[in-house]
């Protein structure tokens, strides 16, 4: 897969698209959200993941919560990764997410999987700082990131989209 101006992940009756140009801005510190919601946001909820790495890696990544699901575990997540402008979507990603004592995510992690066989890309980024409003009619929770991929450091943001 190429990447061209835009990357996109089907979640079923849900999609996430990424503008590039948007997410590899979060390395000079953008405000705006790189990514857009196409369909209709679960009962369960959405996280959405957006690094830009120091060396221009960008990943995009969305876990989609369907109505009725127990935890995380079982998800549906999707990301894609683009290096030197080819968009890779992964077979399998995981997404962790650790949490303080305020409901906000402290900490994020990844395991990246580009084909059953291949070695994992891990990475992960702290919070420097969080907001909540709202979006798309649902509660946001946004968390900056200060992240570590591929031993680049880089930024990023985790957005948790939850019905009102």
């Amino acid at each position: 897969m190429s990447a061209d101006e835009r990357v996109s992940l089907d979640l079923g009756e849900t999609s996430i698209s990424w503008e590039l140009p948007a997410l590899a801005r979060l390395a000079a510190g953008a405000a705006d959200a790189p990514w857009s919601l196409e369909g209709e946001l679960a009962e369960g909820g959405l996280r959405v993941l957006s690094i830009a790495g120091s060396d221009g890696t960008l990943l995009a990544l969305a876990a989609l919560r369907p109505p009725g699901a127990a935890g995380h575990g079982e998800e549906t997540v999707r990301a894609v990764l683009v290096r030197d402008g080819q968009a890779i979507e992964l077979e399998t990603a995981l997404l962790s997410s650790e949490h303080g004592p305020d409901g906000v995510a402290r900490r994020v992690g990844v395991e990246l999987y580009e084909r059953s066989d291949s070695l994992p890309l891990r990475g992960g980024g702290r919070a420097t700082g969080a907001r909540a409003g709202e979006r798309d009619g649902a509660k946001l929770e946004v968390v900056e990131l200060a992240t570590r991929l591929e031993g680049q450091d880089g930024v990023g943001r985790f957005e948790v989209l939850r019905p009102l």
